[in-house]
């Protein structure tokens, strides 16, 4: 009998230590998550590789710039076309959150989360001219789909100087 109790206790004990272990790193690591997928977005576009293009993106990731909207299934071909630029160094961090409690409904209730998202594009070639565009700013929204897994659902960029955006995703 005491053999018994002691292995509930043990358990239970184990269930206690895992749930408060999942509360206190969790947030760390959703920070950790945003940061990735910031620094990820410049390497998978630098790649000119559209099967990582394709696990980057979910068919439904939705592009955003100036109000106007396009889902990443509609501007694969164009993205296929537009392969004359570097980008490389891209960054970002998820929103600072200074109420405690607002906090508590991000990590654990909400499933978005919205990252900010820096870009560097440079040697974007038109033609025959080469264009340095800068740091394109921006921001996108991940979307939690099981504790340990996220889909961008969305790419808001803020301004577009030079044209590359509208030109790699043919909005």
């Amino acid at each position: 009998m005491v053999g018994i109790l002691g292995k509930k206790f043990k358990v239970i004990a184990f269930l206690i230590i895992c749930i408060v272990l999942y509360l206190i790193i969790y947030p760390f690591y959703i920070r950790w998550i945003a940061g990735n997928y910031a620094k990820e977005f410049a390497y998978v576009l630098n790649s000119h590789d559209m099967k990582k293009y394709d696990k980057f993106f979910s068919e439904d990731t939705v592009f955003e710039l100036n109000d106007r909207q396009i889902k990443y299934a509609d501007a694969k071909e164009n993205m296929k076309k537009v392969q004359a630029f570097t980008s490389k160094g891209s960054y970002g961090h998820l929103e600072e959150e200074y109420d405690f409690w607002e906090l508590i409904m991000n990590v654990y209730v909400k499933k978005e989360y919205t990252v900010s998202l820096m870009l560097p594009v440079w040697d974007y070639r038109v033609g025959e001219h080469i264009i340095t565009v800068g740091i394109i700013e921006g921001e996108m929204i991940l979307k939690r789909k099981a504790i340990f897994f996220y889909d961008i659902e969305q790419v808001t960029f803020y301004d577009d100087r030079e044209g590359f955006i509208e030109d790699f995703i043919g909005i």
